[in-house]
């Protein structure tokens, strides 16, 4: 299994412990290069990648099926600091956050706080920000090719697929007509036995204006 397989199992059973996507219709278009064109897939797979490294901030929501369950993660993701929630497989939702490089975690919705020791805030931020960070090397896990365009929040994207043991899909485009261009989603499988078992990232509101505060610190208190 490829390193950005690996990254979206690890952090799908972590997900688990703690406890479709795709408006996708490819068909092709005459703007698009020739499917066995991997060099123009690859570029346009980078061009993606290194665009949402140049966001100021963005709001991601990552869905999980297991089978006939589900778990998602959905918050806004800035360099400065995160903050997201979990729904987990136990019906709990918990919300995370990273600000000052300081991990924290909510068991009530964020009404009161206390640090997360465990580190659970970043094993699970990672199903968001390892598959688009220069470490996975997302564009380089195998033979790329292009799809289709797809539409998503009614802007085209354009669907990549690489050819990895698991194959990771993956839409790049603007979320807006004016808007940077970023990966819009991704999408792989986190059990190649499974194919009712897959990760699907869809990543909106590219640059759009946010603070991310330190929890009350009257309401911190450190997990045993």
């Amino acid at each position: 299994m490829n390193t950005a397989s690996l990254r979206f199992l690890s952090v799908a059973l972590v997900i688990v412990l703690l406890a479709s996507c795709g408006e996708s219709s490819p068909s092709r278009d005459p703007r698009l290069p020739a499917p066995e064109d991997s060099a123009a897939a690859a570029r346009t797979l980078v061009l993606g990648l290194d665009g949402m490294m140049a966001l100021r901030s963005y709001h991601a929501l990552a869905e999980l099926q297991f089978g006939p369950q589900r778990t998602t993660l959905e918050g806004d993701f800035t360099p400065a600091g995160i903050d997201f929630f979990v729904n987990r497989l136990d019906g709990m939702k918990y919300r995370y956050r990273m600000v000052q490089n300081q991990p924290w975690r909510s068991t009530d919705g964020g009404t009161t706080w206390a640090k997360d020791s465990a580190n659970e805030t970043l094993a699970a931020a990672d199903l968001v920000l390892g598959p688009i960070s220069p470490e996975a090397q997302l564009a380089r896990q195998g033979k790329p090719s292009v799809v289709g365009m797809d539409t998503i929040a009614g802007q085209e994207a354009t669907h990549i697929r690489i050819a990895a043991p698991s194959p990771i899909d993956v839409w790049v485009g603007r979320e807006k007509p004016d808007g940077p261009v970023g990966v819009r989603r991704i999408r792989s499988a986190v059990d190649v036995a499974d194919p009712n078992s897959y990760a699907t990232i869809t990543y909106s509101a590219f640059n759009a204006p946010r603070i991310i505060p330190l929890p009350d610190e009257a309401k911190q208190n450190t997990f045993q």
